[in-house]
């Protein structure tokens, strides 16, 4: 235990920066997981500037992790393992356990899940068939049913994801073109709005997702490294090297 940490303990103040830090870590989980989504797969959605206010966010909650005294390292170590272990978590998390249920589903498909060759044989090249993103719709309505089934006729997979806020739908790539609440159009205005709303309700999204989620996952894995070890996660290094 270095100088630093016995510090804090005295000071009472350890506790209160592990907790900040496992909260704003499994902010920053959630919203590096709806950036790479969001990047991803085949979308023709008007551009909402979202991904901007997500690399802004992880910026500052880099800032803000060495400002409550952790490392670049340390941060970015503790958010991909934690982030690994909420992946796992969550594909077997009975549905009564989800806190905050999706009121928007956005329906996604590909043609084939194989990857396939085309070309003459002496050039030859592999391809995947790219995750196509739908529109995005409410829970209940029937168009999700009828656009799933009617891309099941033609695709190998299809599939949904769920969201509280269909501005985080859209900023993850699927077309609100159906829903009510959707201000369309292509002026100035809209664009305006669109970067103010969509953004900012994309992080608000990613506090309430992690806050039931991800923030007890990772505050446990902390807890139990300090309280049964005696390792720091988010202030000693995370790999030690031995002098031979």
């Amino acid at each position: 235990m270095t100088d630093k940490i016995q510090g804090w303990v005295r000071d009472g103040s350890l506790w209160p920066r592990m907790i900040a830090l496992s909260l704003l870590a499994s902010v920053a989980i959630r919203v590096a997981l709806l950036l790479i989504f969001s990047l991803s797969g085949r979308q023709a959605v008007p551009w909402s500037f979202s991904s901007l206010w997500a690399v802004g966010f992880l910026a500052l909650a880099v800032v803000a992790a060495k400002y409550l005294g952790s490392t670049f390292e340390n941060f970015v170590g503790c958010m991909f393992w934690g982030g690994f272990g909420s992946l796992i978590v969550g594909i077997f998390l009975p549905e009564s356990f989800v806190v905050f249920r999706p009121r928007y589903f956005g329906i996604e498909s590909r043609v084939s899940l194989e990857t396939h060759e085309m070309g003459a044989e002496t050039e030859r090249r592999e391809y995947d068939s790219p995750l196509s993103k739908g529109f995005l719709y409410r829970r209940n309505d029937p168009g999700l049913m009828e656009e799933a089934f009617g891309r099941a006729r033609d695709c190998e997979y299809v599939g949904g994801r769920g969201f509280l806020f269909w501005q985080t739908g859209f900023a993850a790539g699927y077309d609100p073109a159906f829903l009510d609440d959707f201000p369309g159009g292509r002026r100035f205005p809209f664009r305006i709005e669109l970067f103010f709303t969509v953004g900012p309700l994309m992080l608000v999204e990613a506090f309430l997702v992690s806050l039931t989620r991800d923030f007890p996952l990772v505050m446990l894995f902390v807890a139990v490294s300090w309280i049964r070890y005696k390792e720091n996660l988010w202030f000693e290094p995370l790999i030690r090297h031995k002098a031979i």
